[in-house]
């Protein structure tokens, strides 16, 4: 017995939905009796007497329209079938889809088939190219990034952003005698930390080693004290 993907909410869909209940029928019943790659083999008698029903081949097209192609008359395509069954294309490496493939070939319907797929036939080299890619990628990715220092600017900038909310007592000018002091020391080792190894993460390393400083080390601050109203 050929099992295959069905749709649920066929019966949600409009066009299926406005089908009367004999064309109804027509549909499941293709849908059921057409080969693995979407093809009915025109049997109008087998079919009539298996829904009870008197279709002609042209009254069939005529309700299925554009759900259906026409490849001969003993032959009739549903469209978009192979689409349903094999979402991401057919792969000549699986022996049920390169039977599909052979069989759209024989009927020389490939193309049309698989037109509308981003990449319709997967053959074996493809997914070798696949395979080389995602192995560069890998390696790519478990590259370490290189180290690239900041500017004092920066630095500055970022000790200000950080170390009032790590100490409220901090004040603009003192942060900038404390990262600068910092950054020099980082310059002059090369950017290696006190235990000798190669920064990698300047914002990281910046922070921990900041935060345990304090702001009385690096002067008074030249910033005016908010006035007390008691003192006026």
């Amino acid at each position: 017995m050929a099992k295959r993907f069905t749709d649920s909410d066929k019966w949600k869909d409009a066009w299926f939905s406005e089908l009367g209940q004999e064309d109804k029928l027509l549909w499941l019943y293709l849908l059921d009796e057409c080969n693995h790659a979407g093809i009915w083999k025109v049997n109008m008698r087998f079919l009539n007497f298996s829904i009870g029903s008197s279709y002609t081949l042209d009254r069939l097209i005529e309700v299925l329209g554009a759900r259906v192609y026409l490849i001969s008359d003993e032959y009739i395509l549903i469209e978009k079938w192979v689409h349903y069954q094999h979402p991401n294309g057919l792969n000549e490496k699986s022996k049920p889809q390169k039977a599909v493939i052979d069989m759209l070939i024989k009927f020389n319907v490939l193309d049309r088939v698989t037109k509308g797929y981003d990449n319709p036939i997967i053959t074996p080299q493809d997914k070798d190219k696949d395979k080389d890619k995602a192995i560069d990628k890998d390696k790519d990715e478990s590259k370490p990034k290189a180290f690239t220092p900041p500017t004092l600017e920066e630095f500055v900038a970022y000790a200000q952003e950080i170390l009032p909310k790590l100490n409220p007592e901090w004040q603009s000018d003192q942060i900038t005698r404390c990262a600068t002091n910092k950054f020099e020391t980082y310059v002059d080792d090369d950017w290696h930390d006190g235990y000798g190894k190669k920064i990698k993460v300047w914002k990281t390393k910046a922070k921990n080693s900041m935060k345990h400083e304090m702001p009385y080390k690096y002067g008074k601050s030249s910033a005016p004290k908010s006035l007390n109203p008691w003192d006026m």
